[in-house]
């Protein structure tokens, strides 16, 4: 009679480890799949409004159009968010008259407002909303904010920036998540 108890314990503590185990790893598995999982990213200008809203950063979007402008052509985008694993982005590029950008230009405080169209800067790093997208042909003016001390990063992390022409307009949101 001990003995079957013994067996039966034993029995019992075998099937309830390899249960164990199993469920660990499943658990591993569905943890590491939500910290891998890449995020949705979005490049058409038709996803503007949805990507846009998603962007849990709201007051650092504020500088971007509620709506892209009617005039507005060859209009590229990219964005994504993940926070707070990925950080989030969204670039907003298209091409419009001279009057449009020197309003946008007067609207905010810029940490560089004294540069003038054409002023080149090091740029750290400038994702690109589109293929063929030159970061060197833009100047990056900064929204002016008190913690934005460290230059070495420039252009972060939201602002506007004009091409050369002045007949393009970038609006950019780059929050890294290091």
């Amino acid at each position: 009679m001990e003995n079957k108890f013994w067996k039966g314990f034993f029995s019992g503590c075998l099937i309830s480890t390899v249960v164990f185990i199993l469920l660990a790893f499943a658990a591993v598995k569905i943890v590491i799949g939500i910290f891998t999982y890449p995020p949705t990213k979005y490049e058409d200008p038709k996803d503007y409004q949805v990507i846009k809203e998603k962007i849990e950063k709201q007051n650092e979007i504020r500088h971007f159009p509620a709506q892209l402008p009617e005039n507005a052509t060859e209009v590229a985008m990219y964005g994504y968010t993940d926070m707070p694993y990925n950080g989030e982005m969204l670039l907003l590029e298209f091409k419009i008259d001279r009057p449009y950008i020197e309003k946008e230009l007067s609207k905010y405080d810029f940490w560089n407002k004294k540069d003038k169209i054409g002023t080149k800067r090091k740029i750290y790093f400038m994702p690109s909303p589109r293929e063929d997208f030159n970061a060197e042909d833009y100047t990056y003016y900064v929204i002016d904010k008190a913690d934005y001390s460290d230059i070495n990063y420039f252009p972060y992390y939201n602002g506007i920036g004009v091409d050369g022409e002045r007949n393009k307009i970038l609006y950019y949101h780059i929050f890294p998540a290091d």
